[in-house]
């Protein structure tokens, strides 16, 4: 389905995810679950891929899409934090494009992560396809 052309340029010259700068475009991509979206890390590949029309979210590492508790400030039990779970509906097709790290441990690690994050997409009922 493709985007309206003045949601495409608003979201494009917001960028930053910002509500006010690119209005509607998140609300849009919510609403229509058959539009697939790309989990990635950082802000470049982000922005590459909104240039290329793809609706992309970018997380801050690899469990950046975790709940916190608001209290002790710690991860709590894996679970989407709201601002991703908006996103989340049964039939959406979610590509996870984490990093690949060089060192073997941090591999590792973010191997972990996106067995998580996977797991929990899938419960939710999404399409999961990893990005290798």
């Amino acid at each position: 389905m493709d985007c309206p052309a003045e949601v495409t340029l608003a979201a494009l010259v917001g960028l930053g995810g910002d509500d006010a700068v690119a209005p509607g475009f998140w609300d849009w991509v919510a609403a229509h679950p058959e539009i697939s979206i790309l989990f990635t890390e950082g802000g470049k590949k982000v922005l590459a891929a909104l240039s290329l029309g793809y609706a992309a979210i970018g997380f801050y590492g690899f469990r950046a899409y975790q709940a916190h508790d608001p209290i002790l400030k710690t991860k709590i039990a894996p679970r989407l934090m709201p601002e991703v779970q908006r996103f989340i509906q049964p039939g959406r097709r979610a590509y996870i494009a984490f990093d690949q790290d060089e060192k073997a441990e941090t591999r590792q690690d973010v191997e972990q992560g996106r067995a998580v994050f996977a797991g929990l997409l899938t419960t939710a009922g999404c399409d999961v396809r990893l990005v290798l």
